[in-house]
C-alpha cells in the first residue's frame, strides 16, 4: 500500500468540474488543487516542484485568455496527476 505524504482535499471539486465539462470551473479547481498541494509541501518538495507548478499555472493563465487548445488543459491535468504521483500526494474523491 502506498504511503501518502500529502492529501489534497480539493480533488473532489476538480473531479466534479471535469465530469461536468466546465472548462472555466476545471481551471479554477485545478488552480486550487495546485495551491493546496504547494502549500502542504515541505521545503524540499517545494524546491523540487516549484518550476513545474509555475509552468503549469502559466499555461492555465494563457488558456483562460485564449481557450482554443483543449490539449493545453489536458496537459495541465496530466501534469498535476503526475506531480501528485511523484510527490506521493493523495487526491480525495
Amino acid at each position: 500500500m502506498a504511503m501518502w505524504k500529502y492529501t489534497i482535499q480539493s480533488g473532489k471539486a476538480l473531479r466534479e468540474a471535469i465530469y461536468d465539462g466546465s472548462t472555466e470551473r476545471t481551471i479554477q479547481c485545478l488552480r486550487q488543487c495546485y495551491k493546496e498541494l504547494y502549500d502542504k509541501m515541505d521545503k524540499e518538495d517545494k524546491e523540487y516542484y516549484e518550476y513545474d507548478i509555475e509552468d503549469t499555472l502559466d499555461i492555465l493563465t494563457n488558456y483562460e485568455e485564449d481557450p482554443y487548445d483543449e490539449d493545453d488543459l489536458n496537459y495541465c491535468l496530466q501534469d498535476f496527476y503526475d506531480i501528485c504521483d511523484s510527490a506521493r500526494a493523495f487526491i480525495t474523491l
